[in-house]
């Protein structure tokens, strides 16, 4: 919420469990009840598929023109690199 209250674009990933798609929704009300439009997305994936790695990145490029930050709170500790 913070990053779409600094007017950042936001895209979010999740696996699509029910609490985060729950948490998505809840986002996305908080979001549009701020007043903020059009700034907050979800790509649906397992990030450690290196396909849904780059669905979120090109969803991102495509949706905004660009990705300034990634953050990674997956709770998996793989090292490699991020589209491998």
């Amino acid at each position: 919420m913070e990053f779409v209250k600094q007017h950042a674009n936001v895209v979010v990933s999740h696996v699509g469990h029910p609490t985060a798609q729950a948490d998505f929704d809840s986002m996305t009300a908080d979001v549009e009840a701020a007043g903020f439009k059009d700034c907050l997305l979800q790509v649906m994936g397992d990030i450690t598929h290196p396909d849904a790695s780059e669905e979120l990145v090109q969803t991102a490029v495509k949706s905004f023109g660009k990705l300034d930050i990634f953050v990674s709170n997956a709770g998996v500790c793989q090292f490699a690199d991020f589209l491998r």
